[in-house]
């Protein structure tokens, strides 16, 4: 009797093992019912990729009704099925439900799982100081350190408010992004990126940057202390003739001449 109980006991193990679920990403583990699949922060996506466990499984459905701003999608690969899902950003935070089917070769499997919605994983703080100095025209970098904590990768955008041109190395070049700074930063890791700033005019600049991240905003309080060059000096005969007194065209154009030899 004992000998028939250890087998039967076996076997379920077997069983268990043949038509098990296996999660490849965000973290790579065989899953158990009422599993959790990770944290994620509101405003971000959600990215689960399961094995086919070599063809057992030919695709995944999902049961759970999830709650209106969140958009599900599922994609079918060679060798995986990944699960996309956004968040919204005014998602209520708390756990939620996950019920998937996997279906394959005449057999299906059915799997609850659950997902966690955190405001509190993603963090923006300054790893540089908040005054800067430097000449005018010259790189004045504002260090940022992003904390990702959550399961999905995050991009974090950094806006300053000053005029496109002080963003840029060349005065006359247009911006490239509609924001100075975005960095994505991988699931459950740490970045450290600089905000290039390019003083035109001598003196200090107070200026705010906003990092938005998530469904989150952040604003810091910057400085930039520029210090006049002779180009700089120079340059100003760009901004107008001397229309006042035509005495003073010779040096306007002599000014010119050497702003751009500087």
């Amino acid at each position: 009797m004992f000998k028939k109980a250890l087998i039967l006991v076996i076997l379920l193990v077997l069983l268990t093992n043949v038509f098990s679920v296996r999660l490849i990403d965000p973290v790579s583990k065989e899953l158990s019912q009422d599993d959790s699949v990770g944290a994620f922060a509101p405003g971000t996506k959600m990215e689960l990729i399961f094995s086919k466990e070599l063809g057992r499984f030919d695709t995944m459905k999902l049961l759970t009704v999830l709650p209106g701003g969140f958009a599900p999608e599922i994609k079918n690969e060679l060798e995986s099925i990944k699960l996309f899902i956004s968040l919204p950003k005014n998602a209520a935070i708390g756990d939620y439900p996950l019920a998937i089917e996997f279906s394959g070769k005449g057999s299906s499997e059915r799997i609850r799982l659950n997902f966690t919605v955190s405001n509190d994983l993603l963090l923006v703080s300054m790893n540089s100081a908040f005054e800067q100095k430097g000449s005018v025209d010259s790189a004045l970098l504002y260090n940022f350190q992003f904390v990702n904590d959550s399961y999905a990768d995050v991009v974090f955008s950094v806006l300053p408010e000053l005029p496109d041109y002080w963003l840029v190395k060349d005065s006359r070049a247009a911006p490239q992004k509609p924001f100075a700074l975005e960095v994505t930063v991988p699931k459950r890791s740490t970045k450290i990126a600089a905000l290039a700033v390019y003083p035109r005019v001598p003196g200090t600049k107070e200026f705010d940057s906003t990092v938005t991240f998530g469904n989150k905003e952040q604003k810091f309080s910057l400085s930039a202390v520029a210090t006049p060059t002779l180009k700089s000096k120079l340059d100003a005969v760009f901004y107008g003739l001397p229309f006042y007194s035509f005495s003073l065209l010779p040096s306007y154009f002599l000014s010119g001449f050497l702003a751009l030899l500087f």
